[in-house]
């Protein structure tokens, strides 16, 4: 069943609400939002373009949120302290496994990712308009980058520890 919902944005990429505007231009109008089911899921679109290791947790809250952006933010917050703390934890882990040699080269990597992911966040914010829906899709992409080197560092703590 589609419905249609009354907004005052356009969605600019399919990952949070998979929608496109009815007429001509940015914001305001029709957004027909068929890839949301009946009950309000958004969560199968997000789990397409999302890494391995978001949580279920999130994909539940989302699913809760339906068409509210202001709890689809939480939700994404939420999830991205989780994914902050998963990559936390996995760092600590394996700065521990490391021989020193090598601890430098993780020390460099993971100053150069930093200072990949704020300069991703910096140009995103030259392409993304400053409506709520695109907040909520950079700070989406900012928990997938968290989620992605958590994944990579647990990657290398199975190296590391010959797993």
């Amino acid at each position: 069943m589609k419905f249609f919902v009354l907004t005052i944005t356009f969605c600019v990429t399919a990952s949070i609400f998979a929608c496109h505007a009815s007429g001509a231009g940015r914001g305001g109008g029709l957004v027909d939002s068929s890839n949301v089911d009946d009950s309000g899921s958004n969560s199968p679109d997000i789990r397409k373009d999302a890494p391995k290791g978001v949580s279920e947790a999130f994909y539940t809250c989302i699913d809760k949120a339906g068409q509210n952006l202001t709890i689809a933010g939480f939700c994404i917050t939420k999830e991205k302290k989780a994914q902050d703390a998963r990559l936390n934890k996995v760092y600590k882990e394996l700065i521990a496994a490391l021989k020193p040699n090598s601890k430098d080269s993780l020390i460099a990597a993971e100053r150069a990712w930093l200072d990949s992911t704020n300069k991703d966040g910096t140009f995103e914010a030259t392409i993304y308009s400053s409506e709520q829906v695109d907040d909520l899709e950079q700070s989406q992409n900012d928990m997938f980058r968290l989620c992605e080197r958590a994944n990579l560092l647990e990657k290398y703590l199975k190296l590391a520890k010959g797993n």
